[in-house]
């Protein structure tokens, strides 16, 4: 199976664009799951209160935060 590498903005996109945007990019890369290192993407937008400073996050989730919470 090939290895795929993305950008956070590709990530990001797909991740925006749709709720299920992760999976139709899995799709279309005929992949059954994916692997992002920590610091690109850990599943950590809601390891924090929305008013506070989300620096220790990962890149994909303070972006997830800033489309939902706006900037703090």
């Amino acid at each position: 199976m090939p290895k795929y590498v993305l950008d956070t903005v590709v990530l990001r996109v797909f991740a925006f664009a749709h709720p299920q945007g992760i999976d139709i990019l899995l799709s279309a890369l005929k992949a059954p799951s994916a692997c992002f290192p920590t610091e690109v993407y850990n599943q950590d937008e809601n390891n924090l209160p929305p008013n506070v400073s989300d620096e220790s996050l990962s890149k994909l989730a303070r972006g997830l935060r800033y489309s939902v919470n706006g900037s703090i």
